[in-house]
Protein backbone atom coordinates (compact mmCIF):
# COMPACT_ATOMS: atom_id res chain seq x y z
CA UNK A 1 0.00 0.00 0.00
CA UNK A 2 1.38 3.35 -0.49
CA UNK A 3 -0.35 7.20 0.17
CA UNK A 4 -1.08 9.22 -3.13
CA UNK A 5 -1.59 13.03 -2.50
CA UNK A 6 -3.09 15.19 -4.99
CA UNK A 7 -2.83 18.56 -4.28
CA UNK A 8 -3.15 21.76 -5.54
CA UNK A 9 -1.43 23.23 -2.48
CA UNK A 10 1.71 22.67 -1.06
CA UNK A 11 4.59 24.46 -0.07
CA UNK A 12 6.80 26.68 -1.08
CA UNK A 13 3.49 28.43 -1.55
CA UNK A 14 2.41 29.76 1.66
CA UNK A 15 -0.50 29.15 3.34
CA UNK A 16 -2.84 27.04 5.78
CA UNK A 17 -4.00 24.61 3.30
CA UNK A 18 -0.33 23.97 2.07
CA UNK A 19 0.91 23.37 6.08
CA UNK A 20 -1.51 20.90 6.17
CA UNK A 21 -0.52 19.08 2.71
CA UNK A 22 2.85 18.84 4.38
CA UNK A 23 2.07 18.00 8.05
CA UNK A 24 0.03 14.80 6.01
CA UNK A 25 2.25 13.62 3.53
CA UNK A 26 5.44 14.02 5.98
CA UNK A 27 3.79 12.03 8.58
CA UNK A 28 2.50 9.65 5.86
CA UNK A 29 6.15 9.03 4.76
CA UNK A 30 7.03 7.68 7.98
CA UNK A 31 4.67 5.01 7.44
CA UNK A 32 4.32 3.99 4.33
CA UNK A 33 5.84 5.18 0.74
CA UNK A 34 4.10 8.68 -0.21
CA UNK A 35 3.63 10.38 -3.39
CA UNK A 36 2.55 14.13 -3.93
CA UNK A 37 1.32 15.32 -7.00
CA UNK A 38 1.46 18.91 -6.82
CA UNK A 39 0.22 21.39 -9.41
CA UNK A 40 3.92 23.52 -9.19
CA UNK A 41 7.48 22.23 -9.72
CA UNK A 42 8.76 21.21 -6.39
CA UNK A 43 12.70 20.82 -6.25
CA UNK A 44 13.28 17.52 -4.37
CA UNK A 45 16.16 20.10 -2.74
CA UNK A 46 13.60 22.17 -1.37
CA UNK A 47 13.72 22.88 2.53
CA UNK A 48 10.11 21.58 3.31
CA UNK A 49 10.33 17.94 1.36
CA UNK A 50 11.55 14.81 3.03
CA UNK A 51 13.42 12.89 0.96
CA UNK A 52 11.18 9.75 2.09
CA UNK A 53 8.53 11.87 0.07
CA UNK A 54 8.02 11.11 -3.78
CA UNK A 55 7.12 14.19 -5.86
CA UNK A 56 5.58 13.96 -9.12
CA UNK A 57 6.22 17.47 -10.91
CA UNK A 58 3.71 18.36 -13.30
CA UNK A 59 5.02 20.69 -16.35
CA UNK A 60 1.85 21.03 -18.09
CA UNK A 61 -0.52 24.09 -18.69
CA UNK A 62 -2.86 24.81 -16.02
CA UNK A 63 -6.00 23.76 -18.16
CA UNK A 64 -4.13 20.43 -18.48
CA UNK A 65 -2.47 19.42 -15.09
CA UNK A 66 -5.74 17.42 -14.10
CA UNK A 67 -5.65 15.14 -17.63
CA UNK A 68 -1.86 14.69 -16.59
CA UNK A 69 -2.13 14.46 -13.32
CA UNK A 70 -4.59 11.70 -13.70
CA UNK A 71 -2.31 9.57 -16.25
CA UNK A 72 0.79 9.55 -13.71
CA UNK A 73 -1.44 8.28 -10.48
CA UNK A 74 -2.60 5.96 -13.06
CA UNK A 75 0.71 4.40 -13.87
CA UNK A 76 1.85 4.33 -10.25
CA UNK A 77 -2.17 3.43 -8.56
CA UNK A 78 -2.56 -0.08 -7.01
CA UNK A 79 -5.87 -1.29 -5.68
CA UNK A 80 -4.96 -0.83 -2.28
CA UNK A 81 -3.42 2.77 -2.29
CA UNK A 82 -5.24 5.14 -0.30
CA UNK A 83 -5.57 9.00 -2.67
CA UNK A 84 -5.60 11.89 -0.36
CA UNK A 85 -7.13 15.01 -2.32
CA UNK A 86 -6.97 18.92 -0.59
CA UNK A 87 -10.54 19.27 -2.09
CA UNK A 88 -12.96 18.50 -4.58
CA UNK A 89 -11.65 20.06 -7.03
CA UNK A 90 -8.47 18.07 -6.90
CA UNK A 91 -11.05 14.68 -7.45
CA UNK A 92 -10.88 15.18 -10.88
CA UNK A 93 -7.10 14.37 -11.69
CA UNK A 94 -8.11 10.87 -10.09
CA UNK A 95 -8.48 8.19 -11.88
CA UNK A 96 -11.87 6.21 -12.20
CA UNK A 97 -10.84 2.87 -11.25
CA UNK A 98 -9.42 4.47 -7.21
CA UNK A 99 -11.48 2.70 -4.85
CA UNK A 100 -10.36 4.76 -1.66
CA UNK A 101 -10.41 8.90 -1.97
CA UNK A 102 -10.01 10.61 1.23
CA UNK A 103 -11.30 14.37 0.31
CA UNK A 104 -10.21 17.14 2.64
CA UNK A 105 -13.35 20.01 2.95
CA UNK A 106 -11.84 23.18 4.48
CA UNK A 107 -15.24 25.33 4.00
CA UNK A 108 -14.74 28.23 1.32
CA UNK A 109 -15.22 26.25 -1.74
CA UNK A 110 -18.52 25.48 -0.39
CA UNK A 111 -20.10 29.32 0.06
CA UNK A 112 -20.73 29.76 -3.15
CA UNK A 113 -22.17 26.89 -5.10
CA UNK A 114 -24.40 27.83 -7.85
CA UNK A 115 -22.48 27.46 -10.42
CA UNK A 116 -20.55 24.37 -9.59
CA UNK A 117 -22.99 21.95 -7.70
CA UNK A 118 -22.69 19.26 -9.65
CA UNK A 119 -19.33 19.02 -10.03
CA UNK A 120 -18.55 19.71 -6.50
CA UNK A 121 -21.41 16.83 -6.07
CA UNK A 122 -19.71 14.45 -8.63
CA UNK A 123 -16.64 14.64 -6.65
CA UNK A 124 -17.81 14.41 -3.21
CA UNK A 125 -19.87 11.32 -4.30
CA UNK A 126 -16.86 9.99 -5.39
CA UNK A 127 -15.10 9.92 -1.89
CA UNK A 128 -14.76 7.39 0.31
CA UNK A 129 -14.19 9.87 3.17
CA UNK A 130 -15.09 13.42 3.46
CA UNK A 131 -12.86 15.27 5.98
CA UNK A 132 -13.84 18.69 7.13
CA UNK A 133 -12.72 21.16 9.11
CA UNK A 134 -15.42 22.17 10.99
CA UNK A 135 -18.74 21.55 12.14
CA UNK A 136 -20.16 24.20 9.80
CA UNK A 137 -18.39 22.66 6.60
CA UNK A 138 -19.95 19.76 7.30
CA UNK A 139 -22.97 21.44 7.44
CA UNK A 140 -22.29 22.75 4.00
CA UNK A 141 -21.82 19.61 2.78
CA UNK A 142 -25.39 18.40 3.27
CA UNK A 143 -26.53 20.77 0.35
CA UNK A 144 -24.81 17.95 -2.09
CA UNK A 145 -26.90 15.16 -0.70
CA UNK A 146 -23.80 13.02 -0.44
CA UNK A 147 -25.63 10.38 1.58
CA UNK A 148 -23.10 6.98 1.51
CA UNK A 149 -20.07 8.64 2.37
CA UNK A 150 -19.07 9.38 6.00
CA UNK A 151 -18.10 12.91 6.63
CA UNK A 152 -15.93 13.18 10.06
CA UNK A 153 -14.65 16.27 11.28
CA UNK A 154 -11.12 17.07 12.23
CA UNK A 155 -10.63 20.89 13.38
CA UNK A 156 -7.15 22.36 12.37
CA UNK A 157 -4.55 21.46 15.15
CA UNK A 158 -4.62 25.29 16.41
CA UNK A 159 -8.44 25.08 17.15
CA UNK A 160 -7.87 22.21 19.20
CA UNK A 161 -8.59 23.08 22.69
CA UNK A 162 -5.39 23.15 25.04
CA UNK A 163 -5.94 21.16 28.29
CA UNK A 164 -5.29 23.55 31.09
CA UNK A 165 -2.20 22.44 33.29
CA UNK A 166 -3.45 23.00 36.32
CA UNK A 167 -6.14 19.44 35.65
CA UNK A 168 -3.10 17.54 35.79
CA UNK A 169 -0.59 18.74 38.21
CA UNK A 170 -0.30 16.12 40.94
Amino acid sequence: MKYIIVTQTYPPRIGGMQNVMISISKSLSYIEDTHVFPDHFLSKKNLYIDSKINIHNNFSPKIFRPFIKKYLVNKIYKDNDVVICDSWKSVKAVPSKVKKIFVLAHGQEFLSTNKKYYLIKKSLDRASCIICSSRYTKNLIKEFKVTNTPKIVIPPTYSVEVPSEKKYKI
